[in-house]
């Protein structure tokens, strides 16, 4: 059995403190490859969801629209700010603003096939008075999927994903 002195023990511990400059360095490049690899990932990963962020706000706005209509017993009209779907919307009934969206982030584009229509009205059925689709998004990114919201002359809005990332075509 060897007995080691506290001496012993003391110079041991006090010779291996801290991380060498070698391995502090070696760290550092590992990370910097890290994040070289995942920042441009990263970057479509926030336009995606703020595409989805967008579509999502859209269709829970119809769906509002359309319970607002049907629970007033009148029409209820989801109205473009400033004719640009880009900067908001609001709820409308009558004169009463239901609900108002704020503008959508810088980075998205709404279309529509065609002109884009500044109004959609529901009836008090809960009907639509036309059937439109919104294209939500990214102009000249095509890794970021283009997201559709239909609606269709029932009232139910429904959100449909691009598959070929052309957005001339919408989301067929």
């Amino acid at each position: 059995m060897i007995i080691l002195s506290e001496k012993t023990i003391a110079r041991r511990y006090k010779n291996q403190t801290g991380f060498s400059i070698l391995e502090l360095m070696i760290v550092v490049v590992i990370g910097g490859i890290l994040a070289a690899i995942a920042v441009p990932n990263m970057r479509d990963f926030l336009l995606t969801q703020q595409v989805r962020t967008a579509a999502s706000d859209a269709h829970l706005s119809l769906l509002l629209a359309r319970s607002e209509a049907i629970k007033r017993n009148g029409s209820v009209n989801v109205t473009a700010i400033s004719s640009d779907w880009t900067n908001g919307w609001q709820i409308l009934s009558g004169a009463t603003v239901v609900r108002q969206q704020d503008a959508l982030a810088d980075a998205v584009v709404v279309s529509c096939n065609g002109a884009c229509p500044n109004t959609i009205s529901f009836s008090k059925t809960g009907r639509a008075t036309s059937s439109t689709e919104l294209r939500f998004y990214i102009n000249g990114n095509t890794k970021v999927k283009m997201r559709c919201l239909v609606l269709s002359l029932s009232g139910k809005p429904l959100i449909e994903l691009d598959n070929d990332t052309n957005a001339a075509n919408g989301c067929s």
